[in-house]
């Protein structure tokens, strides 16, 4: 099976055509059935080989999310890439968004937008959106990125979660030109911890 279309617009998101409030978790290996029963339609594979996988989750109609390959960039410069992609609707032509990280900081913001130039210089044909969840600087990350992530991760950190849900709306109303800005749900805290 092939991919499944998602189009992102300022005030909706539509999958297959139809408007649906995205909601994505990453892939530990759970049953079809499972993510059905929990509400999931978009999955993040981590993994570009793991094509039996995605085509499991794309024929249960559920988005696939995945991580594009990265190119090499000149250190000093990131607007020059040492090798360019090769065209992503050959090599991976499953997954329906881009997924370009989590918590990006400000100062990883030239790397992202690098990456972003090349990702949509190598999917011209499909031209699948791009996602980020950004730290910081949504507008310029917005250039390049077409779904913004504003999250703040509040389990096991300082802030209770009333903070961090009040910070985060003030975030996404000072983001007010972002498409659609979006926001990860921490549930459990991080490995680390």
């Amino acid at each position: 099976p092939t991919h499944l279309p998602v189009e992102i617009r300022r005030d909706q998101v539509l999958l297959s055509g139809q408007p649906r409030f995205l909601r994505l978790m990453p892939d530990h290996g759970e049953s079809v059935a499972l993510l059905k029963q929990l509400g999931v339609n978009a999955v993040w594979v981590s993994d570009l080989s793991q094509t039996d996988r995605m085509q499991e989750l794309i024929r249960s109609n559920i988005v696939v999310v995945a991580t594009p390959p990265h190119p090499q960039f000149d250190p000093a410069d990131f607007r020059t890439p040492l090798q360019g992609l090769s065209p992503l609707e050959e090599t991976h032509p499953l997954p329906s968004l881009w997924y370009l990280g989590t918590r990006v900081s400000p100062d990883q913001m030239s790397q992202l937008l690098a990456w972003g130039r090349e990702v949509r210089s190598a999917d011209r044909v499909l031209a699948r959106p791009l996602m980020a969840d950004v730290r910081g600087l949504e507008g310029v990350a917005s250039r390049q990125v077409d779904f913004i992530g504003l999250s703040r991760h509040a389990v096991g950190g300082h802030d209770s979660f009333g903070k961090s849900r009040n910070t985060s709306y003030l975030r996404q109303n000072a983001s007010a030109q972002l498409m659609m800005p979006w926001e990860w749900v921490q549930s459990e805290p991080p490995a680390s911890y």
